[in-house]
């Protein structure tokens, strides 16, 4: 399927009459549209599924101009409509959808609400299409169950995104896929013959028409055997549900386990951190006390130390000055006075009648005590030099103190380093006991629904034997009528076909969804590089796991981000648009699977989000869905426009650009 062209009047901002033409060259498979936030790219791609559904995403339902609409008078009708030039394995087919509108008291009225389809024929003649050809043939196009995962927007992959990362279960993929691969037809047949609790199914009906014929005992078995089916129904539901949660409470407790394994070497680490930690705080205290000995010890010698060099200056002089040696060690002035009164010196001298002698004591009086200078320097210099080595001794234990504080710093340095080198990302203590407090949660909440499940197990069995047991009972009064004889008849036979249809599609289902997976992690492979195993659900939840480079699971659920998310996406979508391929491949006899490429696939039209990837993903992602999808229309963002261009120069076929002309109006011009 590939899409010509698109016709607009009046629908929403793009005011008056549109059109733009696609490329459907096999090659440049690629239209870019253009345009800022505002300038009408949603609207446009809403304007896609409008035209071949009649459904939008607005949250305004109006589709009219707002210019158009208020411009109009009183008993005026305006028109509203989208056209579609589609081709298809080489038909071409005009589908068209309007409104025609009256202002009536300033509001306007929906007169007209029309949908129309045109085939053309070999003559180029356009032939309308009756109202059940349309449906039928909109369904061989693109069936509206899928067109929400080839038309989209920006904000509906955010939603599939979050319905990812929640793990939701998901109706909408699930429902892609049974209609891509036609499993909806057999699920339908399935649903048409049964189950016989229900009236309009066809075991339902032979069930009903079983008559009782008056029988009471016939009649109250027959209410017992639809509370049962009641009974089993309500059971089947209540377990799949417990399964479910059993499932997800399993996931759950695997992503815990995981990130304490994850954080287990952390924690071994942290017991180290907390050992230098220990250590750092002990030096940062010693640090700590040695500058508070040292500027104790400092101010307790403040002035010795201060006045140091004063005093050492004091003894030069003192020594310079030459009066330190001038006196008699222990002499008193009095005892040379004493021998001058006697007339006589200790060693026998006469000084009364030696003048020389006896002038060299009286001179000697004047250098001793209490008259000697010298001897008052001796004794200062003496209490000087002992100031001296005090304060030395004093300096002594404050180098030491500066040294011990050094050391200690040197220490603290070395384990911060150690510290530094060691990850910093280890977990809190409050965070792993959070994490076992999870685990032992859901490990509680998975047993008790093992146990929930086991019991309406059993009470479902409980309830089959019961079922089983009132059928057989009321079989054994109903076959002696001949017409109950037959109707038992069929409703076996529709039973047995039931059964069949049934097995069938649990087989296929499994076998589809095999399949899709294998495709999206192909797919997926090319644009993340690999690394990550993506897997489908029995329930279509999605959920992502780690592979080692040896291609085994390592045990490790990944918490996706916003671009892996969206790859994800763009991997799901291509892998449908491959495994319906396929699928027509196995049904065609015209084909094989080396027609892979020339097979009608679908078209993708998408309001690209690529501003979340990274450059090299970009490019992956613009290489791969060209190659994917039939045809590709991407509304992108003039910022990310450039770069999308850059990559896809080779695939593109046409350019557009939409220009807001104000806020309510719009126009599109064609770039070369």
């Amino acid at each position: 399927m590939k899409i010509k062209s698109i016709y607009l009047k009046n629908f929403r901002q793009f005011k008056g009459e549109h059109t733009l033409t696609f490329s459907t060259d096999s090659e440049k498979n690629v239209s870019v549209i253009m345009g800022e936030n505002g300038s009408g790219k949603t609207t446009l791609e809403q304007a896609f599924r409008w035209c071949l559904y009649g459904t939008h995403d607005f949250k305004v339902a109006e589709l009219i101009n707002r210019e158009v609409k208020d411009s109009m008078i009183s008993g005026e009708e305006g028109k509203v409509r989208v056209e579609l030039i589609i081709e298809h394995n080489g038909k071409v087919y005009r589908v068209a959808r309007y409104q025609i509108l009256e202002k009536k008291n300033g509001r306007l009225k929906l007169i007209n609400d029309g949908f129309i389809m045109r085939e053309q024929d070999d003559l180029g003649e356009w032939r309308s299409l009756s109202k059940d050809e349309a449906y039928v043939q909109m369904k061989t196009l693109l069936p509206e169950s899928l067109a929400r995962f080839f038309f989209f927007d920006g904000e509906r992959i955010e939603a599939m995104s979050r319905t990812l990362l929640d793990e939701k279960k998901s109706e909408e993929f699930q429902d892609a896929v049974k209609g891509l691969v036609g499993l909806d037809a057999a699920l339908n047949a399935i649903t048409h013959f049964g189950p016989e609790s229900l009236k309009r199914t066809v075991m339902g009906k032979f069930f009903q028409d079983v008559g009782a014929g008056g029988n009471n005992k016939i009649e109250e078995l027959t209410e017992q055997i639809n509370k049962f089916n009641n009974d089993v129904k309500t059971l089947q539901e209540q377990i799949q549900g417990v399964k479910e949660e059993a499932e997800r409470f399993q996931r759950d407790l695997t992503r815990a386990e995981n990130k304490k394994n994850e954080m287990r070497e952390g924690i071994d680490r942290s017991n180290e951190v907390r050992k230098y930690t220990l250590n750092l705080n002990q030096y940062h205290n010693n640090k700590k006390q040695h500058a508070e000995r040292y500027i104790h010890k400092f101010a307790e010698n403040a002035q010795a130390l201060c006045s140091k060099y004063v005093v050492e200056q004091a003894l030069t002089v003192i020594k310079n000055a030459g009066a330190l040696d001038s006196g008699i060690p222990a002499l008193h002035a009095d005892a040379v006075q004493f021998l001058l009164d006697r007339g006589m010196c200790i060693c026998g001298a006469d000084l009364n009648n030696d003048y020389e002698k006896k002038k060299h004591l009286e001179k000697m009086l004047q250098m001793l005590p209490p008259y000697s200078v010298s001897t008052i320097a001796s004794q200062l210099a003496a209490d000087l030099q002992e100031q001296v080595a005090r304060v030395e001794n004093v300096e002594i234990e404050l180098e030491e103190l500066l040294k011990d504080e050094r050391r200690d710093e040197a220490q603290i340095f070395d384990l911060e380093d150690k510290l530094s080198m060691i990850d910093r990302n280890i977990p809190s203590q409050d965070k792993i006991e959070s994490l076992n407090n999870q685990i032992s949660r859901f490990k509680k909440l998975k047993l008790d629904a093992g146990n929930e499940f086991a019991k309406l197990n059993s009470q479902k069995g409980k309830v089959d034997y019961q079922l089983k047991t009132a059928i057989n009972k009321r079989n054994e009064l109903l076959i002696e009528d001949q017409r109950n004889r037959t109707n038992l008849v069929y409703l076996s036979y529709a039973r047995a076909v039931y059964d069949k249809l049934l097995d069938y599609y649990k087989v296929r289902e499994v076998e589809t969804r095999k399949l899709l997976q294998d495709e999206i992690n192909r797919i997926f492979e090319d644009i993340y590089d690999g690394g990550i195993q993506i897997n489908v659900a029995d329930n279509y939840t999605i959920t992502t796991d780690v592979i080692d480079p040896s291609g085994q699971f390592d045990g490790t659920n990944l918490e996706q981000n916003t671009a892996q998310s969206y790859a994800i996406i763009f991997a799901f979508i291509a892998g449908l648009i491959e495994l319906a391929k396929k699928k027509y491949i196995q049904r065609s006899e015209e084909y094989s699977d080396e027609d892979m490429d020339v097979i009608d696939g679908y078209p993708l039209v998408m309001d690209a989000p690529l501003s979340s990837f990274d450059k090299n993903r970009i490019h992956k992602i613009c290489n791969e869905l060209p190659r994917i999808a039939e045809q590709v229309v991407i509304f992108i963002k003039d910022t990310d426009g450039e770069l999308a261009e850059q990559h896809l120069a080779d695939r593109i076929g046409t350019k557009w650009t939409l220009i807001a002309d104000s806020k309510v109006c719009s126009h599109i011009e064609r770039r070369a």
